[in-house]
């Protein structure tokens, strides 16, 4: 059972009656609820993580909802969250702001992939990649830290193309997919593959379901960092 499975079952049964659920029609009281509500799914086993995943036939894992949030009220670089977004410019304690969560989840809830671009990173991008001076600090304990690329053995470049004319850039490497954590805007998928790895010249669609789901997901703000 996934995490859509079961918000989706919790959800249904505090839709008309929130107030009931979590104190009055707060927003941000929800968003403190669902935090409980996951953290009880992981701890007694509920749920199955590792099927969380990219594919043609699922929704987008949840973490995108606050970035399609954000999309929605036109921000950009924002780290509010997506009950603070709402409340923010809808008010918070009102039917109004549940009604607005409701309408943007369901949206969200129907976003689907609708195409997939792979490209197969040559001895030129690797070495183009590693000798960017982006790199991340890795804690190895006793306050030290080490310096650790961002694409560590890649393997494979997809882009994916999503319903509303979102993008996605997903990088596979050798033990885990490195995603970026931003609905990117048509376009800009192929100018984040460039800037990390140089000349792309052998992309190419592939079907939607090579999409490898197998490997533990990374979520990175890389074009929030590093794409103009």
């Amino acid at each position: 059972m996934t995490y859509f499975d079961m918000f989706d079952k919790m959800l249904n049964l505090v839709r008309k009656r929130p107030a009931l659920y979590f104190g009055e029609n707060s927003i941000r009281h929800f968003q403190s609820f669902i935090i409980g509500y996951s953290l009880a799914l992981d701890e007694y086993k509920i749920i199955e993580w590792e099927k969380e995943k990219f594919a043609a036939d699922t929704p987008l894992p949840f973490w995108f909802f606050y970035e399609f949030t954000a999309k929605k009220f036109g921000y950009h670089e924002s780290t509010a969250g997506w009950a603070r977004i709402i409340s923010d410019n809808v008010g918070d304690g009102n039917m109004e702001s549940w009604k607005r969560f409701l309408e943007i989840y369901d949206e969200f809830r129907d976003m689907r992939i609708t195409g997939c671009a792979k490209a197969v990173p040559n001895e030129e991008n690797i070495k183009f990649s590693d000798e960017l001076p982006i790199k991340e600090k890795l804690e190895i304990g006793n306050g030290e830290f080490k310096e650790h690329k961002i694409f560590d053995k890649p393997l494979g470049i997809y882009l994916l193309t999503l319903t509303g004319g979102y993008e996605l850039f997903l990088c596979e490497c050798e033990d885990y997919i490195l995603a970026d954590d931003s609905l990117l805007d048509k376009g800009k998928g192929i100018l984040m593959a460039k800037k990390f790895f140089g000349d792309i010249t052998n992309i190419s669609k592939c079907d939607i379901h090579d999409i490898p789901c197998g490997k533990e997901i990374k979520m990175k703000w890389l074009s929030m960092k590093w794409l103009p």
